[in-house]
């Protein structure tokens, strides 16, 4: 019966609608090979185009910073999000005696390049310089490599602690579901002996 349907289908010029199927998957295949390879060749190059327009934009503003300051080297950079924003250069390894603090940042306008405030930890009042000290301490710069670790770490602690307190919630779960119920007496065995004998 089935190859007379596919006998029909032949003479009258119809595909089958197992044929037919077979094309679509193979042409949704195909496609989506496509789509997989422009897909990541376009990404490729898109990263490259951000990351060189990145430092292109941002190569004047670095070179102010390191005109003006040349000890250090640049390790953060603030681009300015709106028109009226300013850029921020900041160099790490400073040579600034008298401060654990070895960090400056450069704050200057984003047209002219002039410089509008400098955070430096060598100058400044007591109120400044407890300001500065607030990222280094957050993000653990201030010991070194051995305080970025520990910052780390301690981020992922928050994740592990739910997820483990999750794992122990369903062990508890499962225990007390597989443990079996006591049927309940309605007269104990001390309730017995205590009543009194008529």
């Amino acid at each position: 019966m089935k190859s007379n349907v596919n006998h029909a289908n032949s003479v009258t010029g119809q595909q089958s609608p197992n044929l037919r199927l077979s094309h679509l998957k193979t042409r949704r295949k195909n496609w989506l090979g496509v789509h997989i390879w422009l897909g990541l060749s376009l990404g490729l190059l898109l990263s490259i185009y951000g990351i060189t327009g990145s430092i292109l934009v941002f190569h004047e503003a670095v070179a102010i910073a390191m005109q003006r300051y040349p000890t250090g080297r640049p390790h953060f950079i603030y681009g300015a999000s709106t028109p009226t924003k300013t850029y921020t250069v900041c160099q790490n390894g400073v040579d600034a005696p008298g401060s654990l603090l070895q960090r400056r940042c450069l704050v200057m306008d984003r047209y002219s390049g002039k410089t509008l405030d400098v955070d430096d930890p060598t100058i400044g009042t007591a109120g400044e310089v407890f300001t500065q000290w607030q990222w280094p301490l957050h993000s653990g710069q201030a010991f070194g490599m051995t305080g970025r670790v520990l910052v780390f770490l301690s981020g992922l602690a928050c994740p592990v602690l739910f997820v483990t307190g999750v794992i122990r919630w369903q062990q508890k779960r499962r225990a007390k579901k597989s443990k079996p119920r006591k049927k309940p007496e309605l007269y104990s065995k001390r309730s017995i002996y205590k009543q009194p004998i008529a």
